[in-house]
């Protein structure tokens, strides 16, 4: 590993940084003749940080160094930092949750980086003076923010126990009460003190930094809600206020880490503190934080000062819901005009990204499908239903058991039936029913999987693993399913049928066999279905937009400009955070829209930035319902 970089964000290096793109060559227009570049970045950046940042930032939630699609993609990501970067972007967020994420980042940082910054710095003003300098990248020029709280989010927990790994690591023998499992009963959380040390030095590790400017506890009203869960005695005021107990133990260790020079600041990152407090409301109150963190300093000089919440087309109460009673003014305001009256950085997460509901994710951005089909609707529809009719009848009828429609009872194969091996008792059989059923599943819980994103994400992270297992298992387990009809020495006991056993293991093979292939076209068919409804979506929303701005955003060409556009001119918003972790993506919002009056790297206008409001108030994306009936013709049905 290369030395750390020393040093941190300053104001002096990020306002040369960002100053460098106000230049027409990079296809920026100021919005005002009268205001030098420094007044309109200071403008852009209205919160008591000490530096600057732009107004979007790189998101690394999708970095991967072991990225399951091969090295040319992790070469293609870490190429989509340094093009961020040289194209203007210097905020770059991560998490000590997210796997290789800040690991790539830091060797990305450490190779373009020099590791020390020059005295002299150029001021830019309207025009752009060009130095030896300026095609270089210093640490001071970067602002570095990271996320903890959440502990094993993205650990396979099936061969991992973050108890062990981090009693390992920070050598405690009480840990497990420093750690709360949250209401899955399967991931973990800690704001303890000694783990959020721990993870401080984790993430300056990983960035190969020695200071991190910005550190964000993500999402604490999991720690809240798991707290809610456990309490037997139903006082939920009594379980609010050991939470903020926790908050301000908290709170005085990174101020701590403030004084030790290992963070510049700190903030949270919730949905939750956008919810008014209420009774039997999950809510995080920013004004109680704000309050602990001046005890944990001992003044109003403290160290919070970030707020990063979920803001996109979909989720948009923090810019359009005047709920939050504003002192100062006597009136109601909404969230983000309410975290600007304390000085508070804020910061969009999640600008591309979204839940329609419970379980449908949906993303503004256009996908290059195959409109072919699209063509061959009735086709590819006819085509799903008799997969759907073949997969239904294949798992109703396996060598292990078959099962009757009438009651959706179990009869077990009379060769497991003879079998001795507790494996193919019937409650074992019944566990493993659920694994070779997914087809029955999908079609039964259309209203959970009808998104493409969210069936993506099923596929990959739950049924294809669990099937690989399930199919290994079940090939292994009926090569020996009458294993005890053998004496020691392999030779077939008398009364034995040899040929008996040997067709059944050939029947499971061949079933396995069908039933994979069976799946992976039901899986591919579906996601064909899904993906013209999600480009039936797009093309609704394109319509919507260019109607509401009255053509004015036509001048952005895809559903993920337009989108970023309207967040970026939302007033009191300092930055969307994005997570461009393709050179592709990259290329989308920071290059291909060049060609635009005003840079996604600036705000507009007021009179612009009315024009997304409209956008963002009246535009609602158009959750479509793929109706898929007996006589094969399909059906886009909006609620």
């Amino acid at each position: 590993m290369r030395s750390l970089l020393k040093g941190k964000a300053t104001q002096a290096a990020t306002m040369e940084f960002l100053a460098k793109k106000f230049t027409p060559m990079e296809g920026w227009r100021l919005t005002s003749s009268d205001k030098s570049v420094e007044e309109i970045i200071k403008h852009q950046n209205n919160h008591k940080l000490p530096f600057y940042f732009s107004k979007l930032g790189f998101g690394g939630h999708y970095l991967n160094l072991n990225h399951p699609e091969g090295d040319s993609v992790v070469q293609d990501q870490q190429f989509a930092i340094q093009k961020a970067i040289q194209g203007g972007v210097n905020l770059i967020d991560s998490s000590a949750d997210y796997g290789t994420s800040q690991q790539m980042i830091g060797m990305v940082l450490n190779g373009m980086c020099a590791h020390h910054h020059p005295v002299h710095h150029t001021h830019h003003h309207h025009g752009h003076h060009t130095t030896e300098n300026d095609t270089k990248i210093y640490r001071e020029e970067l602002v570095l923010m990271s996320k903890v709280g959440p502990l094993d989010n993205y650990i396979d927990e099936r061969n991992h126990s973050v108890l062990s790994r981090l009693a390992n690591e920070c050598q405690v023998q009480d840990l497990d009460k420093r750690i709360t499992k949250l209401a899955d009963n399967l991931h973990h959380y800690s704001l303890d003190p000694l783990i959020i040390s721990h993870e401080i030095t984790r993430c300056l590790q990983e960035y190969q930094v020695e200071t991190l400017d910005v550190l964000v506890l993500n999402q604490p009203e999991k720690l809240l809600q798991a707290m809610l869960l456990q309490n037997t005695d139903g006082n939920e005021f009594a379980v609010y206020e050991e939470f903020y107990h926790k908050l301000e133990k908290t709170f005085k260790w990174l101020e701590h880490e403030v004084e030790r020079g290992r963070i510049q600041a700190y903030g949270i990152a919730s949905k939750a503190v956008t919810r008014v407090p209420n009774v039997g409301v999950l809510s995080i109150d920013l004004e109680k934080c704000l309050k602990i963190a001046e005890k944990a300093h001992g003044g109003l000089n403290h160290n919070f000062k970030v707020v990063q919440v979920p803001y996109n087309l979909h989720e948009n109460s923090v810019h359009t819901e005047k709920i939050f009673y504003d002192q100062q003014s006597n009136s109601y305001v909404n969230f983000l005009s309410f975290a600007k009256t304390y000085n508070l950085a804020t910061m969009g997460f999640r600008p591309l990204t979204t839940q329609l509901d419970a379980y449908l994710i949906f993303r503004f951005a256009d996908y290059k499908f195959d409109k072919n089909k699209n063509d061959h609707m009735e086709k590819l529809v006819k085509e799903y239903q008799e997969t759907a009719n073949e997969i239904a009848y294949t798992e109703l009828n396996t060598p292990w058991y078959n099962v009757n429609l009438l009651d959706d009872s179990v009869v077990l194969s009379k060769e497991v039936q003879s079998s001795t091996r507790p494996e193919f008792s019937m409650e074992n059989i019944l566990k493993i029913r659920p694994s070779i059923s997914w087809g029955h599943i999908i079609m039964t819980n259309y209203d959970q999987l009808e998104s493409y994103f969210t069936f993506k994400k099923v596929l990959q992270n739950r049924i294809r693993p669990e099937q690989k297992y399930i199919f290994a298992k079940l090939s292994e387990l009926s090569a020996k399913v009458n294993e005890n009809d053998y004496n020691a020495v392999g030779m077939k006991k008398e009364g034995t049928d040899a040929n008996q056993l040997n067709n059944f293991k050939t029947q499971c093979n061949r079933w396995l066999s069908h039933y994979q292939r069976l799946c992976n076209k039901f899986y591919q068919l579906y996601s064909d279905l899904l993906s013209i409804k999600h480009q039936h979506q797009c093309e609704d929303l394109h319509a919507k937009i260019s109607k509401v701005s009255n053509e004015d955003l036509n001048q952005y060409t895809t559903l993920a400009q337009k989108s970023i556009r309207c967040l970026v001119d939302t007033p009191n918003l300092d930055t969307v955070l994005v997570g461009m972790h393709r050179t592709k993506y990259v290329d989308d919002l920071l290059f291909n829209s060049a060609n635009s009056e005003y840079s996604l790297l600036q705000s507009r206008p007021p009179e612009k930035q009315q024009i997304s409001d409209s956008v963002i108030r009246e535009v609602k994306v158009n959750n479509f319902r793929l109706i898929v009936d007996g006589e094969t013709t399909p059906h886009l049905r909006s609620q």
